[in-house]
């Protein structure tokens, strides 16, 4: 989860909206609107979730997206999902 945390930090919703990124207006995990101040992190899929969601759900070793279920970090000696020809 250290990783996860360096190479997605949280940032405040109100700077998310400032930043013209603004696409979801609340939170998938707990279905509760984002209010400005509220921490949150964007994954590279583009979701935003609460960062204490977020959190909890990666304490149950989840390792993709909530919502679309692309990988959060790259995996180490996963295979490509590759369709030989």
């Amino acid at each position: 989860m250290a990783e996860f945390r360096s190479r997605t930090p949280a940032i405040r919703y109100d700077s998310f909206v400032a930043c013209g990124c603004q696409e979801d207006q609340e939170c998938s995990i707990c279905l509760s609107e984002f209010e400005p101040k509220a921490e949150i992190n964007r994954l590279s899929c583009g979701h935003v979730f609460h960062k204490s969601c977020l959190e909890k759900w990666l304490n149950y070793w989840n390792t993709t997206c909530p919502l679309c279920r692309n990988y959060m970090m790259p995996q180490e000696g996963r295979e490509e999902d590759v369709t030989p020809m």
